[in-house]
């Protein structure tokens, strides 16, 4: 009698844990809509480098980076170019 009522009290906790978590990331809002959000990044292709190699102007919030891009080895330089003026 024990074992039994120890499986169902553990089958209703994971329904109920179950449906806590559908009904809690149901309720929540996606991040980009969030107001700590002020510009949405944009890029702009700078200059090609080959037939590989591109470079990007980045800005996000009120920052500023160059994005060195090599398409041929999949690799990425980052840089913090400058600060946006608000």
């Amino acid at each position: 009698m024990k074992n039994l009522r120890f499986i169902l009290g553990l089958l209703l906790g994971v329904v109920v844990s179950t449906a806590v978590f559908c009904i809690v990331s149901c309720k929540t809002e996606p991040l980009a809509s969030s107001p700590e959000v002020i510009n949405p990044p944009s890029s702009t292709l700078i200059k090609e480098l080959g037939s590989f190699t591109k470079v990007y102007k980045l800005d996000v919030d009120k920052t500023q980076y160059i994005v060195v891009v090599n398409d041929h080895n999949g690799g990425v330089a980052i840089i913090q170019h400058k600060f946006l003026p608000q």
